[in-house]
């Protein structure tokens, strides 16, 4: 016979395990669910970050492009690019002389130092101010304590911004030429110097010598002018003729035999030719002919042509004007816009 109260603490026993069952499966049920919302928000958190990180780097990207197309371009634009007007103040750049200027005349000179794209080619493909590149200490351009000089000389002298603008402004990007043991004709002490990156077969430095003859004449003992040697392998007498020239430069008639030897150019390759413009210009001729048989003749062309890889020149003929490349056989008016800058606060 069994016992009523047994039976019934096994039904309770019963109910309470379905009923935890239940409770353990809802939870789990519960559980579930809530970890499916959390990984749904989190997916979703995951893919928005995505899309901003996928968005920025296109943005960088064409960021990138553009920079390069512009610059492309900017080879042969007569305008600088756009500069990114930097807020710099005078003591930032802790330039002593601006920091001695009054407080209006620092004023004027940020002004245009902030708002002026520097001259080396890096800032000028990538828009940096003058005040940008001063603050950089020559890390950028080399020059540019000396255009900062200049816009502080000016700026004492009561000039306007806009005369400050003038003389500090360039559209060409600078380099630091070497002229160590290079020809020089003109003064040493001459406010301008043009360097020539050149050779004798080349056309378009043919053209080029009228511009250089013009420079001459319109700004006298103010411009000097060097020449350096950069003969182009598919000239067959650029490399002989370079020769030529240094062999006369020993006997103190280099640029009496340069001048020749671009008014014979289509004459070049006559045999004999370089004997001749040696007696047209009066070399003695034994000499000549010991130093064109000098093998370290050719020296001064194999550092010329190390040192014009340094400052970008690829092509003849390239010129720099106090440092500013102009490349190509250019205008007169390229070279006096530069040379005036340059003379503007003399």
């Amino acid at each position: 016979m069994s016992n009523p109260q047994s039976n019934d603490n096994n039904q309770l026993n019963m109910v309470l395990a379905i009923g935890l069952i239940i409770s353990i499966v809802l939870g789990a049920l519960a559980a579930y669910a809530a970890f499916q919302v959390g990984h749904g928000q989190a997916e979703a958190e995951a893919a928005a970050q995505l899309m901003a990180k996928e968005r920025e780097i296109d943005q960088l990207k064409a960021n990138v492009a553009k920079a390069k197309a512009t610059g492309s371009k900017s080879k042969g634009r007569s305008q600088p690019l756009p500069v990114k007007v930097s807020k710099l103040t005078a003591a930032e750049l802790g330039v002593p002389a601006l920091a001695q200027l009054a407080a209006d005349k620092q004023s004027v000179v940020m002004g245009v130092l902030n708002k002026v794209v520097g001259p080396c080619e890096p800032c000028v493909d990538a828009g940096l101010s003058l005040a940008s590149c001063a603050k950089a200490k020559g890390n950028i351009c080399e020059n540019m304590s000396g255009l900062v000089e200049r816009a502080v000389r000016l700026a004492g002298e009561g000039k306007t911004a806009a005369d400050i603008e003038t003389a500090v402004t360039y559209i060409a990007g600078w380099a630091r030429v070497d002229l160590t043991g290079s020809p020089r004709k003109g003064s040493a002490d001459s406010p301008i110097v043009i360097v020539e990156y050149s050779e004798y077969q080349c056309p378009f430095c043919r053209k080029a010598q009228s511009t250089m003859h013009e420079l001459e004449e319109k700004y006298g003992d103010k411009v000097s002018f060097v020449f350096k040697h950069y003969p182009l392998a598919k000239h067959a007498q650029a490399k002989p003729a370079a020769l030529a020239s240094i062999a006369a430069k020993r006997q103190g008639k280099f640029w009496e035999y340069k001048h020749a030897l671009f008014e014979h150019q289509k004459d070049l390759r006559t045999e004999g030719i370089y004997d001749q413009i040696a007696q047209e210009v009066g070399l003695n001729m034994e000499q000549f002919h010991r130093d064109l048989a000098d093998p370290t003749l050719e020296d001064q062309i194999k550092i010329d042509v190390v040192q014009a890889k340094k400052v970008g020149v690829t092509g003849t003929p390239c010129f720099f004007v106090n440092g500013y490349k102009l490349k190509g056989a250019k205008p007169l008016g390229a070279f006096v816009d530069v040379i005036d800058r340059e003379l503007a606060d003399r």
